[in-house]
């Protein structure tokens, strides 16, 4: 047999999967919950629930959104049968919106067309991990109080206007569903994650995928009641061990130390990849930057990250010192740095982009009139 698809399997899941098998504890329990952790901590939501497929995120996200009997969902053709038929099995109409032909995905002005006093939801994809116009459909959910669901079942670790997909800040979509079933880049063999925007709908989920239990309950556990009938989707201590597993080598980052070769190909790259500025973070001894500065010949702001020992000191002085003519613009440590880093760079960019120039512009304007005129 030739396999078409060849996953990365840890060489050390064996015994780790023994483990499990001999504690005793087998379904969910402290594994399941340390991979949900570092998968909100990826993904930067707090708000994510672990699930056993990503056809089981879906159908919490439908439930969820007040998909039902003779509602209507607004759903792409060009998907795998996985994110219509949740839908259709809690008896929804689905409304097939067309596709853009340049992309594979959703058109908004088609989603537009679509919409009737029926509609609950937008079901959208991001084919092969590109991401679809995610504000403009939230846009038109907004104008006709629907919700929007991200199937994400490609996208974990894509990001969309310089943040991940599923991210609490990321979008406003209501829900974002990822898949870990056996040909993604992150395989449990099958398992799946409801990112939810906000406590609310995470909670009711946990109890949902539970058959409506909630496993935090102190009382008499024989007695509590249901309040709403759930389903059996919880993801089991085996799965979620091997997940863990898997969580310690998704995030490739480029590193001037560990793999000089691949930040050489992607300096050298710069100009036919038509980038004009480049953010680097780095942390500890922080070189990176620095080399990519000697590299390439865009401009380089570079955003200290903070050391556990040093507490990004030691980031933030290597990265200033830079030697004569190797020049690297050094913004503040941590997030306000980043945040920063993405506004001057938008502002280098717009010198020449009418379009981003705008952008920026209004971006300024918003900002300067949240600000209250007379503290409270």
């Amino acid at each position: 047999m030739i396999p078409l698809f060849k996953v990365f399997n840890p060489s050390n899941i064996g015994p780790i999967i023994e483990k499990i098998f001999e504690s005793g504890f087998i379904t969910e329990g402290q594994q399941s919950d340390e991979f949900e952790n570092s998968l909100c901590e990826f993904i930067k939501n707090p708000y994510s629930v672990l699930v056993n497929s990503c056809t089981s995120a879906l159908t919490l996200a439908y439930h969820l959104s007040g998909v039902e009997k003779d509602s209507e969902i607004i759903v792409t053709p060009l998907t795998c049968m996985a994110t219509n038929e949740p839908a259709f099995n809690l008896g929804a109409k689905l409304v097939f919106a067309d596709i853009d032909p340049h992309t594979g995905n959703i058109c908004p002005d088609s989603v537009r067309k679509k919409i009737t006093n029926k509609t609950k939801a937008i079901a959208a994809v991001h084919l092969d991990g590109q991401p679809f116009n995610i504000s403009v459909i939230n846009s038109i959910a907004r104008e006709n109080n629907i919700k929007v669901i991200e199937d994400a079942a490609h996208a974990l670790g894509a990001s969309y206007e310089g943040r991940n997909i599923g991210s609490l800040y990321q979008s406003g979509s209501d829900f974002v569903c990822f898949s870990f079933q056996a040909i993604k880049h992150l395989t449990t063999g099958d398992g799946g994650l409801l990112a939810c925007k906000n406590s609310e709908d995470a909670e009711r989920a946990k109890k949902l995928r539970w058959f409506g239990l909630d496993r935090k309950y102190k009382g008499n556990k024989w007695s509590q009641d249901i309040t709403e009938c759930g389903y059996k989707f919880h993801m089991n201590n085996i799965v979620a061990s091997i997940g863990l597993e898997q969580m310690k080598h998704i995030d490739k980052i480029i590193s001037a130390h560990r793999s000089p070769q691949r930040m050489y190909e992607y300096a050298a790259k710069v100009e036919q990849n038509n980038i004009g500025v480049i953010i680097a973070g780095a942390g500890g001894s922080a070189h990176l930057p620095g080399m990519i500065s000697a590299l390439a010949h865009v401009p380089v702001l570079g955003v200290p990250v903070e050391s556990k020992k040093l507490k990004g000191l030691d980031s933030l002085l290597s990265i200033a010192q830079m030697p004569k003519g190797i020049p690297v613009g050094t913004l503040a440590i941590g997030e306000d740095g980043a945040i920063n880093a993405a506004l001057l760079a938008a502002a280098i960019i717009a010198n020449n982009n009418s379009n981003v120039r705008k952008k920026l512009k209004n971006f300024r304007t918003s900002q300067t009139k949240s600000v209250k005129k007379s503290p409270k």
